[in-house]
């Protein structure tokens, strides 16, 4: 008897199930990968896939969070318009859970993926890429002038470009070498116009005199001019 006993808890449990199921859904079971067809035919679901995961979608989706990220941002508007320009962004397993036909308006899922240019990492806690995992909604416009879309799960992703300080690549160079690039007086480049007295080199000009206290070294002749003497000038 306990066999037939633990069948029954089975079955009854499994009925459970399928009533809350039906309750929570009562158009029916969607199965992965079956989107639900609304005002359209099965065949409709072709289009509205093509429209979760075409590459002009995926422009648009970049597009809306780098306005929003420029809106959230003062000092670097400018800096993330180039930084959109400069990015790759690619829609990972769109997947379509609605279409409706009438309005043309499918409603998808997917992971967004921004690839960043290189040299911007130190902006972006040293990642050169963004991902957000999306449900978005995409229709044309009612006054026709093209494709409408909304989001939801970007405002982390949207709120990391808008706090990315994007300084000027100079600038940050500048910074990042500032203990290189600033030698002191023993350790310049050897610059004679910069950081020598004028006259210790005789020059290429024939015409010029030297103060007549001045002794050249050894060996200035032949490279910087004919030889002289302190007391007559050039002689040749």
């Amino acid at each position: 008897m306990a066999k037939p006993r633990i069948r029954l808890i089975a079955v009854g449990a499994l009925i459970l199930v399928v009533a809350l199921v039906v309750f929570i859904n009562p158009v029916g079971i969607i199965r992965a990968g079956q989107p639900e067809i609304v005002r359209g035919e099965p065949d409709d679901a072709a289009r509205g896939q093509q429209l979760c995961g075409s590459q002009a979608t995926v422009e648009a989706i970049k597009q809306v969070m780098f306005e929003a990220a420029i809106e959230d941002s003062e000092e670097f508007a400018d800096a993330l318009s180039r930084l959109e320009a400069d990015s790759v962004a690619r829609i990972e397993e769109p997947v379509l859970i609605r279409y409706d036909q009438e309005l043309r308006r499918a409603t998808c899922e997917g992971r967004i993926v921004i690839e960043l240019p290189r040299g911007v990492e130190s902006a972006f806690d040293d990642q050169r890429r963004l991902r957000a995992t999306l449900e978005y909604v995409a229709q044309p416009a009612a006054d026709g002038s093209g494709m409408v879309f909304r989001l939801d799960g970007a405002d982390d992703a949207i709120a990391m470009l808008g706090e990315a300080e994007l300084r000027p690549v100079r600038f940050r160079r500048e910074e990042r070498m500032a203990r290189f690039d600033k030698p002191t007086f023993e350790e310049a480049w050897y610059e004679p116009e910069r950081i020598h007295d004028p006259y210790d080199k005789p020059g290429g000009d024939w015409g010029y005199q030297p103060p007549v206290d001045y002794i050249p070294y050894p060996g200035d002749g032949p490279d910087y001019g004919p030889p002289f003497h302190k007391d007559n000038g050039f002689t040749y």
